[in-house]
């Protein structure tokens, strides 16, 4: 997430959450996966917040909300 300001090592905080509004950075589950993106749109789009990646294109039964994202420890 380069563009968002997180970089690796970095320990994100997120709040326990089943929703996400648009523009919120959320964990989601993509089967047994987990990962960082960003919320766009009123539909589901998780966009990844660097230019190396394109956005997932799923269905709502296809990802869970895990929670969003309310702070970021950087390393040192």
């Amino acid at each position: 997430m380069e563009d968002a300001n997180i970089s690796e090592g970095d320990y994100v905080l997120i709040e326990r959450c089943q929703t996400a509004r648009n523009r919120d950075i959320v964990a989601v589950a993509l089967g047994d996966e987990a990962t960082l993106k960003r919320f766009m749109g009123d539909t589901i789009l998780p966009v990844p917040e660097n230019a190396n990646y394109e956005p997932i294109q799923v269905r709502s039964n296809q990802i869970n909300v895990l929670g969003k994202v309310i702070g970021i420890l950087k390393k040192q």
